[in-house]
């Protein structure tokens, strides 16, 4: 049974992880991009795991008990790890269904309310368990505007309600999909890590996967990094591919996907990382949609760049 994210997540992958696959199984770089029992995969920026699961259910990933997932959103890291558990996953899914009957029955104040709890834990690590945070966030996520993650500079998140397509009943519980990730991800490590530690942890024939917050597709254009209080400016970019380059240099093998544009190019030089000892190589997939990060905000095609780093070959 192929396994779907439960979440929605802005930038998140699963409209083209299908394409990345085939591009994959191409075999860029003439190198194997398979994770077998003896390696590792390792993906610092998790978001609803899209690319994990394509990965796994693609045959791509054979052994999830090697697999790190991370990011630095704990709240995101304690849901996923809730989720992980059977019998903890069947608590979360009766607290969800009181939770929608009240969202059906109180309406936006609901809302309001379960956001006040939910800023509570971010700010003040005032939670009451673990059932209770991985409900409030999959409730946040499923009701608010978009499926949008968004946090103000004091780290509360402050995404308002979303609106009911022709103000129907919302839909909070995906049981199924819930069913899958619990089966596809029993055994993977998840880490509430920095990504600077998680790609540090990477060894000689594993697998990285990099999936940053979006650069601009021009110079100085506003793109969305608000997932966490200290966003993702350009120079935390910077050091991203310095360490994608490094790790590549000791052979890991590296996948990067993010905007094509000028400033992506500046950052990832081939001629730069070919000096390096490191072979690179780009595809490039048309977007179909891009996520709306503001009410009112533009939607455009654009193409997403996934770049291919391994160890030159002696």
């Amino acid at each position: 049974m192929s396994s779907r994210s439960y979440l929605k997540w802005a930038g998140g992958k699963s409209k083209i992880i299908n394409q990345m696959i085939d591009i994959i199984a191409e075999k860029p770089l003439d190198t194997s991009w398979k994770v077998t029992d003896e390696q590792s995969y390792l993906e610092p920026f998790i978001g609803s795991a899209s690319v994990f699961l394509g990965l796994k259910n693609s045959g791509i990933i054979e052994n999830e008990s090697k697999v790190i997932l991370s990011d630095i959103n704990e709240i995101l890291i304690a849901t996923h790890k809730t989720i992980q558990n059977k019998k903890n996953l069947e608590k979360v899914v009766i607290k969800l269904k009181e939770m929608e009957k009240e969202l059906s029955e109180k309406g936006p104040d609901y809302y309001y309310e379960i956001r006040d709890l939910l800023n509570l834990e971010l700010t003040e690590g005032k939670g009451k368990d673990k059932i209770h945070t991985a409900a409030n966030m999959i409730f946040i996520n499923k009701a608010c505007f978009n499926g949008l993650w968004r946090v103000n500079r004091n780290g509360e998140f402050n995404v308002p309600l979303g609106r009911s397509s022709n103000n129907s009943k919302r839909t909070i519980i995906q049981k199924e999909r819930l069913n899958g990730f619990q089966t596809s991800t029993f055994g993977v490590n998840f880490k509430c890590n920095s990504w600077n530690k998680t790609i540090k942890l990477a060894k000689e024939g594993d697998l990285l996967y990099i999936d940053p917050p979006y650069l601009p597709i021009n110079e100085g254009e506003y793109v969305f990094t608000d997932y966490d209080k200290s966003g993702f400016p350009l120079k935390e970019h910077k050091k991203l591919a310095k360490a994608c380059i490094d790790a590549a240099e000791r052979g890991v093998r590296v996948i990067i996907s993010n905007n094509e544009s000028d400033v992506l190019n500046k950052i990832y030089d081939k001629k730069k990382i070919n000096s390096q000892g490191v072979d690179y190589e780009k595809h490039l997939i048309l977007l179909r949609r891009t996520m709306k990060t503001v009410i009112g905000g533009k939607r455009e095609q654009i193409k997403e760049a996934v770049i291919f780093l391994s160890k030159k070959k002696n």
